[in-house]
């Protein structure tokens, strides 16, 4: 099975160049990776200069073969979610990956094999203990709600384009997750997290805490959140 992923950055995560090569090397097609700062052009090569070992290698070698798309955007995350969907939806399985995550080896497969029509998006599993309060269908835990309910984790999740509804763009920071499993399961479908697809965020938005329009940000999707979903 092929799959894709969609990245958004900002350029400055020490993650990514070591996330990029583990996509390549466990089979990823490609990588979309939309910089919304503007300049991942300029970011992107001095992560590699700034990393001269073999996963700098793979990664310099993947963006000339036309595996990594470093494309440049002025748009949100969650506009970078809807377009990787868009440009990649076909048959296979498409990663919405931070950049600050590692993925543990073979964490992928066991992921996207969980995948389908009825249950479109699968998160990969980041608790150290499960919750309580979740149904465990084997080696899936079927979930209503995003990371603040100990359910899917925004940072690192799968989808199937084809059947995975888009996230309203009009999100800029926050509740793009929450929104797009309030849509899963307004058409009747399922969202889960596969137990054994294991994923560490070590530093969780660290990267992203230092843009200024933050608070801003946070305060216009709260509000657009609520207004879209305020009967659950």
């Amino acid at each position: 099975m092929t799959f894709n992923a969609v990245i958004p950055t900002i350029g400055k995560s020490d993650l990514l160049i070591p996330l990029l090569a583990h996509l390549l090397e466990e089979g990823v097609r490609f990588v979309y990776l939309p910089d919304n700062s503007g300049n991942i052009a300029h970011g992107l090569d001095c992560q590699i200069a700034d990393h001269p070992s073999s996963e700098a290698f793979i990664v310099m070698e993947a963006v000339t073969a036309g595996r990594i798309d470093k494309a440049r955007s002025t748009g949100t995350i969650y506009q970078s979610w809807n377009r990787g969907m868009d440009i990649t939806s076909d048959c296979a399985p498409l990663l919405v990956l931070n950049d600050d995550i590692i993925l543990e080896p073979g964490a992928i497969s066991e992921c996207v094999r969980h995948l389908s029509w009825q249950t479109p998006v699968m998160g990969f599993n980041y608790f150290t203990q499960l919750p309580l309060s979740h149904v465990v269908d084997q080696d899936v835990m079927y979930v209503k709600g995003t990371y603040r309910e100990g359910g899917l984790g925004g940072f690192a999740f799968a989808v199937l384009p084809n059947s995975c509804p888009r996230v309203d763009d009009r999100f800029r920071w926050w509740y793009g997750d929450d929104d797009l499993i309030r849509r899963v399961h307004s058409q009747g479908k399922r969202a889960g997290i596969a137990l054994h697809a294991y994923v560490k965020h070590p530093v969780p938005s660290t990267s992203g805490n230092q843009m200024g329009w933050l608070g801003e940000a946070v305060a216009h999707d709260t509000e657009l959140f609520h207004k879209l979903w305020a009967r659950g």
